[in-house]
Formats: C-alpha cells, sequence, structure tokens
C-alpha cells in the first residue's frame, strides 16, 4: 500500500517505465491539484518533482477538479481539469504540461500551460490522450452542453487543420 496523503485520488496512469502517475485534487482547505510518480516497487519516485510530488496551485478557493491525464511517448505528463473561482458558478478549464523531472513543459505554450477562460462561457477539460507525433488531443464541454475536440501541436499551438471538415 502506497500512501499519497491527503486529496481525492481523481486518474491514474503507467508510464513507458512501468511508474505510476497519480493526479489527486488538494484536500479541502487548499486550492491545488497535486501529480505523484510511484516507481515498480511503490515509492514515491525522487527524481520527479520533490520527493516525487508536483503541487499546482490555483487562486485561493478556486475548488480544481482534475480528471484528465495523459502521458506522452517521451514522458510528458499532460493533466487537465477546470476551476471556478470563488462566488463564481461558471468554471474555467486548464491543462498543465509537465516534463519527466515534474517541471513545467516551457515548450509548450511558453509556460507550460493552457487556460480557457471564454467571455462567460464555462469550459470544462474532461480528457486528454497523446498520439505518437506528441500532439495533444483535448476533450471538453463548452457551456455545459457542447462537446469538443482540440488538438494541440507539441509546441502548444492550436492545430486549425484539424476541424468538422476532416471528420
Amino acid at each position: 500500500v502506497v500512501d499519497l496523503g491527503s486529496g481525492l485520488v481523481r486518474n491514474t496512469l503507467l508510464d513507458e517505465d512501468g511508474k505510476i502517475v497519480v493526479v489527486m485534487e488538494g484536500d479541502s482547505a487548499t486550492s491545488q491539484i497535486i501529480i505523484k510518480r510511484i516507481t515498480q516497487v511503490g515509492l514515491l519516485d525522487n527524481t520527479f518533482g520533490i520527493a516525487g510530488s508536483v503541487s499546482i496551485a490555483f487562486a485561493a478557493e478556486a475548488s480544481p477538479v482534475a480528471p484528465a491525464l495523459a502521458i506522452s511517448p517521451e514522458g510528458k505528463i499532460a493533466v487537465g481539469g477546470s476551476y471556478a473561482l470563488s462566488g463564481l458558478s461558471i468554471r474555467y478549464g486548464y491543462i498543465y504540461v509537465l516534463t519527466e523531472d515534474g517541471s513545467l513543459d516551457t515548450e509548450f505554450d511558453d509556460d507550460g500551460s493552457l487556460l480557457f477562460v471564454s467571455g462567460g462561457a464555462q469550459y470544462e477539460v474532461a480528457a486528454l490522450a497523446y498520439d505518437e507525433d506528441e500532439s495533444l488531443f483535448v476533450s471538453g464541454t463548452l457551456g455545459g452542453t457542447k462537446g469538443d475536440i482540440y488538438v494541440y501541436a507539441p509546441n502548444g499551438t492550436l492545430d486549425s487543420s484539424f476541424d468538422d471538415s476532416t471528420i
């Protein structure tokens, strides 16, 4: 049994080396998501983040949820979900991309993150997947009723060649 500490586990994947990657939501007192990597023998992987753990903080009382997790062929870790600022009912989507050592991938949109803030429209990232070319597929819901899929190049730019006319 591996003790992951407090928080809610939302997703778990195995990387190509057999390490376990877990994404968690922080406890109710924190506005953060936590990504942990565990070795094949059940120990926190000290080569990832600080003592096997990376925390991504949001604004106070942001209430982040983190259901989406993907690992690229090169070992990058993408985590996505949504958050709502205190007192607002609109949820905003986010994606963070980490390198193999747990640092933000500054090659992805210059800072390792994308935020979906769209003029009052709600967006929630539901699932992530990588293809063999390191493109990141993002599916989610816009406005609570309309599903979308976006494709981002490894540098975080939107792939405009992927649209309804190609389906």
